[in-house]
């Protein structure tokens, strides 16, 4: 590494300035104040005059699920959709390619997928609602405003994503947060899983992507798949009501990179990945999605990403039956 973190009491300061590399998604650095952005304390992250209060959850190791797998849930309501995708343009150290193109790509997709234009609210550097913390926040309340069983909703984010918050709620085995960078600040996990997650109710579906570094738990979900043992691990967290089911481009100790595809654009390793495997034709299971992503990823994934590894992670709010038909 060619920087170097230290500990202090504000939380996270740089001793020097990294220098990404611009086909990597991992933010410039977190500091005492970002950008002008959010503050951090002990970890936590607020806005000027912003309290967050996020439950406080007793975790322990990972353990093995006991118990019979239950089905996703068919969708019957309404369909509504966020998607995210920030090149961080006006910061020249800090630059990402292909953020945008994901965010197009997957907003052209969800319009073949049911989803009617006026219910996708699309945030880049490029829209007229620029993708600053507090225009993501009021998107996501807008997300999940009104939500009714048997309704769809989709959260698509690519940008940069980073570890080494220190965990003050309790909810993280290894002691740190993640979170989402926006223009001006960041979201960290806790508090992104109160705005998205928390406020819907049973029988809701909300499907999530997250193309950035270090996003393996970036909702805080209780359940991760383990492939190897073809089951889900649970940790002690509490469980939601609504059912989420959310593919990260990497775990939380790993990088997530760009790749270009054809015609000479940028696109993000995992988004490239899940376009591929969807528009496939024909319904896919929830194995399959998370099979065949997987595979492109890992096949293609690290050479593009400076041979270093990005696993492809599924965390979810229930341990839901892989064989469930995939349905957004």
């Amino acid at each position: 590494m060619d920087y170097l973190i230290s500990r202090g009491p504000g939380g996270y300061t740089p001793s020097r300035i990294p220098k990404p590399s611009r086909e990597r998604r991992w933010p410039v650095y977190c500091g005492s104040k970002l950008m002008g952005g959010p503050y951090y304390s002990n970890g936590m992250v607020t806005l000027p005059g912003e309290e967050q209060k996020v439950k406080r959850h007793q975790v322990g190791h990972m353990r093995w699920l006991s118990g019979i797998p239950r089905p996703l849930s068919k969708i019957r309501g309404r369909r509504k959709a966020l998607v995210i995708g920030i090149n961080y343009e006006k910061t020249p150290t800090n630059t990402l390619r292909g953020c945008i193109n994901d965010a197009m790509r997957e907003y052209k997709w969800l319009q073949t997928q049911g989803f009617e234009k006026k219910d996708i609210q699309l945030l880049t550097d490029h829209t007229k609602v620029r993708p600053t913390r507090t225009n993501i926040i009021l998107a996501i309340r807008r997300l999940v405003h009104g939500a009714q069983p048997g309704d769809s909703l989709f959260f698509h984010f690519s940008g940069h994503g980073l570890s080494g918050i220190i965990d003050v709620s309790g909810d993280e085995s290894d002691g740190f947060d993640e979170a989402i960078m926006a223009l001006d600040g960041i979201i960290v996990d806790d508090y992104l899983c109160k705005l998205l997650v928390h406020p819907l109710p049973p029988w809701c579906r909300l499907s999530v992507i997250m193309d950035c570094c270090h996003s393996g738990t970036g909702l805080d979900l209780p359940f991760v798949f383990d492939p190897w043992l073809n089951s889900f691990m649970q940790s002690e967290s509490g469980i939601p009501k609504c059912e989420v089911v959310c593919l990260s481009a990497a775990n939380d100790a790993q990088i997530a990179g760009d790749q270009e595809i054809q015609g000479g654009n940028i696109s993000g390793i995992l988004t490239e990945a899940f376009q591929r495997t969807v528009t496939r034709g024909g319904p896919m299971t929830l194995r399959e999605v998370f099979q065949r992503t997987s595979h492109v990823v890992t096949t293609e994934g690290a050479p593009l990403n400076n041979g270093q590894p990005q696993t492809v992670t599924m965390s979810a709010s229930h341990n839901f039956e892989m064989d469930s038909w995939y349905q957004i």
